[in-house]
């Protein structure tokens, strides 16, 4: 029995889906005649579980040309009576909008949809809309004032509570995912954490991590599924670059993108190197719900997570990546190429700072012994370093910088070995750098940098185009260029401070920050956590590599730095916490010098309020403030 309860637990609680589904998702998409109708954005509908319906009560709207859709859970699908009114527009507009048909999906499942004249007895429509049927046969609408509405008539409610019940049930292709996720957390604590406590401290610092881990992961999760894309930095541009590889395989000519794809600053993401649209695009176009675009960096995060714990026992230093700040976890809760970014960061950082990594052991043993496919596996991850954004291109120089330590810090009859392999290492990243290359050689030839300054320069509004005259760009734009002297940027415009407040937890485009003394509590956690590395590192005797790394790392987090300030005072005043991300690798690698500092009690004890704090951070003021605005 004790071997089988779990399955059959299971089985029970399938079984009772099965017989009754106690909740379905559903989606209603509203197709209009005009395909190319932009105006979907406004089609609103209200969803309760109660007979009340208040602001409270308004779901999402996904649009795009054409269409628009809504998403609610509903738990009196039987009744058919969750959906309580859809309003077509919430201003007054001469324009006639035409409804093709509306669409219904339960589950994800379509389950079929209403047009023409079951559109006229599916909803009756208030004073401040008029609704007939069109010549075309589809349903017409003139609106008349700035609350028209559509209330959802009996024929509705049986229409649409006889296809929910009918769907229901497929749900469980959901729950059982679920499910199986549930055990894997459970059965991966048990196998990675219990059985492998080394003492009590141990494992009840092992169990909080784990436990803060899952619920990043789960909020991460809820921001990803719920926020708002017109909150979160710059996503517009990056969901139109991951839609456009949905539906082509090659890079584009800037010349030739609509200027949907372009920023006010006149720049494009379809015009950067990174792979992550790429990689995004190919999850995306395996699901059809709006939020498809973010599924790869939520993948990411989760396999972040993983890979972190997997390896907690011998490398704990990679806690200082992901549990320092719940700026991190931010990034992957919407579609943007710094997740990718990141990402690498990490797995650069273990590949570099684990002497059991695979590019240690090909440094140590030749090629001959490890094989070709590992030198290309690392190529390819470390020429990402040069497609990812130029905050991260200080990894490059971290990489340089540690390598060559180590390569000085070897026996002299060694070191030709591994400069050698330095070598076929360096040309692999650059053979698929140069791959990457080839479609910005067809299209540009080596002109590519020109052209697209001169596409900068044409399509960015006037206040953010580096070309127009200091005087008429915006005010935070090209400070230098307006003779702001750079102890102004320092010491009187707030760059540190906001900073910091950036770095630790605000989020969207910097407008919910957390409270003041979270900010300085972590910045004190921060400064017992590089005050006691670096005493511990320098006073210990000998071990001169190790003195030599921390110096590099420290050169590395300054260069990060100084790369902020001169954004902030060439380009545009922007003091991103984002930006400074790279420096939570540097901080990683600093612990991991002298290996028993990432076993020490406070060492673990500092990452576990962190963590903590992180969490309350994340969940309080960033996950509930990205939800969409109504």
């Amino acid at each position: 029995m004790k071997k089988w309860w779990k399955p059959a637990v299971l089985f029970l609680i399938l079984l009772g889906f099965l017989l009754y589904p106690p909740a379905v998702l559903a989606e209603i998409r509203v197709d209009f005649e005009d395909e190319s109708y932009g105006m979907g954005r406004h089609w609103k509908a209200l969803a309760s579980f109660s007979e009340h319906a208040g602001l409270d009560s308004v779901k999402d709207t996904y649009h795009k040309p054409g269409e628009a859709r809504v998403f609610f859970w509903d738990l009196r699908y039987r009744d058919g009576r969750t959906l309580k009114r859809m309003d077509p527009i919430d201003y007054n507009s001469e324009n006639e909008i035409r409804v093709k048909d509306m669409a219904f999906y339960i589950n994800g499942f379509y389950a079929g949809k209403l047009e023409g004249e079951e559109l006229l007895q599916a909803f009756a429509p208030n004073e401040q809309v008029e609704a007939y049927e069109t010549d075309t046969g589809s349903l017409g609408l003139l609106i008349k004032g700035e609350d028209s509405q559509l209330i959802p008539t009996e024929y509705f409610q049986e229409f649409y509570s006889g296809i929910a019940r009918q769907y229901a049930r497929t749900g469980i292709f959901y729950l059982i995912p679920l499910l199986a996720a549930a055990v894997f957390v459970a059965e991966f604590y048990r196998r990675r954490i219990w059985k492998g406590r080394e003492s009590r401290f141990f494992l009840a610092v092992d169990t909080v991590l784990y436990a803060a881990g899952v619920a990043a992961i789960v909020l991460v999760l809820i921001g990803a599924f719920t926020g708002s894309s017109e909150l979160n930095p710059d996503e517009s541009e990056s969901i139109y670059s991951v839609q456009y590889y949905i539906g082509h395989l090659m890079p584009p000519d800037a010349r030739t993108l609509s200027l949907d794809a372009y920023s006010a600053f006149g720049t494009a993401r379809l015009t950067e190197l990174n792979l992550f649209y790429i990689f995004a695009a190919q999850i995306a176009r395996l699901f059809t719900f709006e939020h498809g675009t973010r599924l790869f960096s939520v993948l990411m995060f989760a396999g972040l997570m993983y890979f972190l714990f997997w390896n907690l026992k011998k490398n704990r230093f990679l806690l200082c990546a992901l549990f320092l700040t719940p700026q991190v976890w931010y990034l992957y809760t919407y579609c943007t190429s710094d997740a990718l970014d990141f990402a690498v960061g990490v797995l650069v950082l273990y590949q570099i700072a684990n002497p059991d990594s695979m590019l240690h052991g090909l440094a140590r043993d030749g090629i001959h012994k490890c094989g070709v496919w590992k030198l290309l596996l690392l190529g390819f991850l470390f020429s990402n370093i040069f497609m990812s954004k130029q905050n991260y291109y200080v990894l490059a120089i971290y990489a340089v910088c540690m390598l060559l330590a180590d390569l000085f810090a070897v026996p002299k009859e060694e070191r030709r070995q591994r400069f050698a392999v330095y070598l076929c290492f360096a040309g692999a990243a650059l053979l698929f750098l140069g791959i990457r290359y080839i479609p910005e050689f067809v299209h540009y030839g080596i002109q590519r940098g020109g052209v697209l300054r001169e596409m900068q320069e044409a399509i960015a509004i006037p206040k953010l185009n580096p070309a127009s005259p200091p005087a008429e760009q915006s005010s935070a734009f090209n400070l230098h260029g307006k003779g702001v002297p750079l102890a102004d940027i320092l010491f009187h415009m707030g760059l540190n401070k906001t900073l910091l407040r950036s770095f630790v937890g605000t989020y969207g485009s910097l407008q919910f920050p957390s409270p003041d003394w979270y900010m300085w509590l972590m910045g004190l956690l921060y400064l017992v956590f590089l005050s006691v590395v670096c005493w511990q590192v320098l006073r210990e005797k000998g071990h001169r590599e190790r003195k030599v790394k921390l110096g590099f790392l420290f050169i590395c987090g300054m260069i990060s730095y100084v790369l902020v300030i001169y954004n902030a005072w060439f380009i545009d005043f922007q003091a991103q916490g984002r930006y400074m991300l790279p420096v939570l690798i540097f901080a990683a690698h600093a612990a991991a010098l002298k290996p028993e500092i990432p076993r020490q009690r406070w060492f673990q004890i500092l990452i576990c309020a962190t963590a903590l704090l992180s969490l309350y951070s994340f969940g309080l003021y960033c996950v509930p403030n990205i939800q969409p605005p109504y």
